[in-house]
């Protein structure tokens, strides 16, 4: 019996248990699921990625990525229909009290994703998450759609998930080659998803 024929449905299914959750996390999630999408999102992209509620409570955003030098806040909302206009707010406040905090270091900046119009097929959805264009070109944070991490997740455009996450970071290497997450049980779906796919 040849076993490639074994192995594949095996990979397959394996590819499914990872990628299922975390299309339907950035897709379709709120609350955990959404955050847990996003994070691995960010490891598969190459950065490590701590989460803030675990250590600090809800004192401060959901999630504190780091990529090379930089190192951000990540809010992680959602909304069933268009997005009010005070999410930003939301991280601006964390990102205000993230120095008072006992034991943090300095961040960068942070950045916003949102899972909007959640309750439209991903296809009929406003592309941008703001479509009020003043209101987006004053927005003081980067702010981010799930839907286009996911479309960058898929086609593992790993340069535009750091990109948007941190800026110019001025580097494009595979994310084997940066520190893995601290939390290896909590963000290796991505890593094996990679390795799987090879």
């Amino acid at each position: 019996m040849d076993l490639h024929f074994i192995r594949f449905p095996l990979q397959l299914s394996a590819l499914r248990a990872v990628a299922d959750p975390l299309r339907d996390g950035l897709l379709f999630g709120t609350g955990r699921p959404l955050e847990d999408a996003v994070h691995d999102v960010l490891v598969a992209a190459g950065a490590a990625v701590t989460r803030l509620d675990d250590v600090y409570g809800t004192k401060t955003a959901d999630l504190m990525a780091e990529f090379g030098s930089h190192r951000v806040l990540v809010e992680v909302k959602s909304a069933n229909n268009r997005p009010p206009q005070s999410l930003p707010d939301k991280l601006l406040k964390h990102l205000n009290t993230w120095p008072g905090l006992t034991g943090t270091e300095p961040v960068d900046g942070g950045v916003l994703v949102v899972n909007y119009q959640i309750k439209l097929h991903p296809a009929q959805r406003d592309t941008k998450v703001y479509t009020d264009r003043a209101f987006a070109d004053a927005l003081p944070v980067p702010v981010i759609g799930s839907t286009r991490l996911f479309n960058w997740w898929r086609r593992e455009d790993w340069d535009a998930v750091r990109h948007a996450a941190f800026g110019d970071t001025g580097v494009a290497q595979p994310p084997e080659t940066v520190a893995p997450d601290a939390d290896p049980k909590a963000s290796g779906r991505p890593g094996l998803l990679s390795r799987l796919r090879r």
